[in-house]
């Protein structure tokens, strides 16, 4: 069998294993989830204490942060410090709707990560959880379970 037709039957073959909801998903609106993570981050800038309130929270959590008061920050604990040298991985996808980003940067000189959650809710990225690299996650403040 020539080269050209070959080619066309493995891709053929692989088009037939590509999910059709995947097919049919389109990427969430506004900012990637990478660039999301990067404007999270730069508001702790030490000049003010970032506000939850303004972040783009799954449904759940808004609620559980509406009636909770958190006490302390998520990053920086209960100080109000910059976030400095910030370097955002590439989102990980988990699937269709569901990505990973690492970040890493540096608090007060000390080296820390942090993975943010995010799921493609309404045709946007929102958060669905922020684990720091040390200290509870923001569903963990906020008193909810997995």
């Amino acid at each position: 069998m020539p080269f050209w037709p070959r080619c066309k039957a493995v891709a053929l073959g692989l088009a037939l294993f590509i999910p059709a909801p995947a097919l049919a998903q389109s990427p969430p609106r506004g900012p990637s989830a990478e660039g999301l993570v990067l404007k999270l981050l730069l508001g702790y800038d030490g000049k003010a204490q970032p506000q939850p309130e303004s972040w783009p929270l799954v449904p759940r959590l808004r609620d559980a942060l509406n009636r909770t008061d958190l006490g302390s920050d998520v990053l920086t604990g209960d100080r109000n410090a910059a976030l400095t040298g910030i370097i955002v991985d590439a989102a990980e996808l988990l699937d269709a709707r569901r990505a990973r980003v690492l970040a890493r940067y540096r608090l007060d000189g000390a080296e820390r990560s942090v993975i943010i959650d995010l799921d493609a809710n309404e045709g946007a990225w929102l958060i669905t959880d922020i684990r720091p690299s040390s200290g509870p996650s923001f569903r963990q403040m906020l008193r909810i379970s997995r």
